[in-house]
């Protein structure tokens, strides 16, 4: 019997919430996509620890062809863009779909293999952000100019699950303006 595997490991808590949250997010999906009965994998680990020997790579190992893997974030999921790679590559092999919730990528073997694509192209752009150098800040108004400046790239960074507070840590601003500046983003979309 075909089982739903939704994997949490609660590395963005400010962003997505905490675990009942989740759960409950997760149970919404697989009754309204009418999924196999859902069992829940919450693991700690640190990235140092490749995937194989964590709670995913044990649970996957049991998993088999129409299994589905649910993540809230594909991030989540690896260390690297590569051990991502080898997951997906894994998933693949193994015939199991894939759904990752944030960015609402679902993936279905082969015939969806652009997507697979599509998800490392995303993971590659975040490191390519998250490694990124800023260059020196001018002296006016810094908070504000810098924000302008990133827009796009802070934007990109918090929608695919990175903190308010690591964001004013990498760009040296304060919460405050952060904060002040996120709410006219808002009001400037709606």
């Amino acid at each position: 019997m075909a089982i739903t595997i939704g994997y949490w490991r609660p590395l963005f808590l400010k962003r997505y919430g905490d675990t009942e949250s989740r759960r409950a997010t997760m149970k919404r999906f697989v009754v309204e996509k009418q999924l196999p009965p859902l069992h829940w994998v919450e693991e700690i680990a640190g990235m140092d620890v490749h995937w194989r020997n964590r709670s995913l790579g044990r649970t996957l190992a049991l998993a088999g062809k129409g299994d589905h893997l649910l993540v809230d974030n594909l991030l989540n999921l690896a260390r690297s863009v590569d051990e991502c790679r080898e997951i997906m590559a894994f998933l693949a092999e193994r015939e199991i779909f894939f759904y990752d919730l944030n960015s609402q990528l679902h993936i279905q073997h082969d015939e969806q293999f652009a997507q697979w694509q599509h998800a490392l192209t995303i993971l590659d752009e975040f490191l390519k952000v998250i490694n990124a150098p800023l260059p020196e800040p001018s002296p006016r108004d810094i908070d504000c100019e810098i924000l302008e400046a990133y827009r796009d790239e802070i934007l990109f960074l918090l929608e695919h699950g990175a903190t308010e507070m690591f964001i004013t840590q990498r760009y040296e601003i304060s919460p405050a303006k952060l904060s002040a500046w996120l709410t006219q983003q808002h009001r400037d979309d709606s």
